[in-house]
């Protein structure tokens, strides 16, 4: 495996083009503005990020807390707290994918084609669902987008041009996005395969460098990885869970993950086929990366892009582990880099334009399609596809119910009905005006065990607003301590909904 792509150390010599930068600030600024207009509240898992945001622990149970820190500092906007959020998830998403379009343009051999290559992998990474609607939801794997991003360039710098710089950056690379999500292993366990098996690659073994790159991987993660042993080790039972299912059970998840994959690959490909004047020259040149022609530069394009596919999908066969859809999240930016790849070679001006004018119908539909269904759902679903309540509203009626009973500041709120407790808790706090005179810790469940970090003795003298989607029956208590004051009101929803939703209030007095 040798082509020109290996000798070449240098970024593309093609410069931004100034229209690319307008499109990426006008796609930012459209999915910023889109959900801030329409969305009735935080989703839920920016609720749980809101809940644990702004305890600063160095884990949570379920995942590491990069993007839970992001939720907290977003609150600090006040008013501009809800745009804040669909920034930070297109900053988070937008960042992975221009990091992808520069590895993209350091894979080619020709500046022309590598300034083509970089291009289409932005165009075709802002035309899908992972920088368009799946930002809104703020969560790990939004933050992966970057953090992947991260890898693969500094991936392809250390195994290529070798030194301690580069390696050294590919082990802080990966340290930084353990501190995301521990689902960075699906990149780079293929990563280190492929590294193995290239001999100009695993040569440097023999060097310092790679070793170099290990134990700043460690330094990086150490205080997190302490941090998690000491309080039992959550994420990592969360991260690596299973289910008792059968063979059948377990290939039916596998062949569905594949399948969703493939779906997201379906208009990049359609893309490609136009901008290669069609699908047999694409063919072509996708068999020859696979033949014995194959290139270091193909090889690591095949694993960054399927790599994680596999390993996902492998481990939902063996270990019974279900993907869930939005896994694949972060691993689109590499599908974009793949195709605009074998797209960006030899493209005639004819499918280019033509290309361009596929990716512009995607990116309309895309906004389109958000805005109907935001806008329709909630009078055609007795459940609506997205959050169906209010959430400044319902904040309010929080306050208010506190503030009739309690002169003193809302200290602690306590959760019950598990996620639509945790979504409706987490938007009370998050939607309370900044102003409050003492921080708000949430309890979520009403267990200890879900937020080791409550101090129930604090708990007690400060009293606590319990709130919940289900019914608070007399005689319930908090870690002991009473419930008084229940009263259930209409939940307040966002326009047109249909849901004839409740909510409960409870008061923990203080000193209970």
């Amino acid at each position: 495996m040798s082509g020109v792509a290996e000798a070449r150390a240098s970024s593309p010599r093609d410069s931004i083009p100034l229209w690319l930068l307008a499109l990426i600030a006008a796609h930012a600024l459209t999915w910023m503005t889109l959900p801030s207009l329409l969305e009735g509240s935080i989703r839920l898992d920016v609720s749980e990020g809101a809940i644990g945001g702004r305890e600063w622990q160095l884990a949570y149970l379920r995942h590491p807390p990069f993007t839970t820190w992001l939720t907290e500092i977003a609150r600090w906007a006040g008013p501009l707290r809800y745009t804040a959020v669909h920034a930070i998830g297109q900053v988070l998403a937008l960042g992975g994918l221009c990091l992808m379009a520069a590895a993209a343009g350091r894979m080619e051999g020709e500046a022309k084609t590598a300034g083509r290559a970089a291009t289409l992998t932005v165009l075709l990474g802002l035309a899908s669902p992972a920088l368009t609607y799946i930002p809104i939801q703020l969560n790990h794997n939004i933050g992966l987008m970057l953090a992947s991003g991260l890898v693969v360039m500094t991936a392809w710098q250390a195994f290529e041009q070798g030194g301690p710089a580069r390696w050294l950056a590919f082990g802080i690379a990966v340290g930084l996005s353990l501190w995301v999500k521990y689902a960075v292993g699906l990149l780079v366990l293929p990563l280190m395969l492929a590294f193995l098996i290239v001999p100009v690659w695993r040569r440097q073994l023999l060097t310092p460098s790679p070793w170099l790159a290990v134990v700043a991987a460690c330094i990086v993660i150490f205080p997190h990885a302490v941090f998690v042993l000491d309080r039992g080790a959550t994420t990592v039972a969360f991260a690596t869970r299973t289910l008792s299912t059968g063979f059948v059970v377990n290939l039916v998840y596998a062949g569905e993950f594949l399948a969703n994959a493939a779906l997201f690959m379906l208009p990049m490909a359609a893309v490609a086929a136009l901008h290669a004047d069609g699908v047999r020259p694409l063919a072509a040149r996708i068999a020859l990366s696979l033949s014995r022609e194959m290139t270091r530069a193909d090889l690591f394009r095949h694993v960054i892009t399927f790599g994680p596919v596999l390993v996902t999908a492998l481990a939902a066969l063996i270990a019974g582990v279900k993907p869930r859809l939005l896994w694949l999240t972060p691993m689109i930016p590499a599908f974009a880099l793949w195709w605009a790849h074998f797209a960006a070679s030899g493209a005639a001006d004819g499918g280019k334009r033509a290309g361009e004018r596929l990716l512009a119908a995607l990116a309309v539909l895309l906004a389109t399609s958000y805005i109907v269904v935001r806008l329709v759902s909630p009078y055609v679903n007795a459940k609506p596809l997205y959050p169906d309540f209010d959430g400044p509203a319902l904040a309010a009626m929080a306050r208010d119910h506190w503030k009739a009973h309690e002169q003193r500041p809302l200290a602690y709120i306590v959760s019950f009905g598990q996620q639509r407790g945790r979504q409706a808790a987490g938007s009370i706090a998050f939607d309370l005006p900044s102003t409050n005179d003492a921080p708000i810790h949430v309890m979520e469940d009403g267990s200890l065990a879900a937020s080791p970090w409550i101090d129930v003795t604090d708990l007690k003298k400060h009293g606590a607003l319990v709130v919940s989607p289900m019914k608070l029956e007399a005689g319930t208590t908090v870690q002991g301590m009473p419930m008084t004051d229940i009263i259930d009101l209409p939940r307040p929803m966002v326009r047109g909904a249909r849901t004839n939703a409740r909510v409960w209030f409870g008061i923990v007095k203080p000193g209970a």
